[in-house]
């Protein structure tokens, strides 16, 4: 599904920062755990 923030933050009605940050921090803490369990 592609969809940018601001059609998530549309149809969530919530501000387009907030779906960025939790978009971006939620990614961040993935890559952390792949880079953990990467052998």
């Amino acid at each position: 599904m592609d969809m940018s923030d601001s059609e998530i933050a549309d149809l969530l009605k919530l501000n387009r920062s907030t779906v960025y940050r939790h978009r971006t921090s939620g990614l961040a803490l993935i890559k952390k755990f792949m880079e953990e369990f990467e052998e």
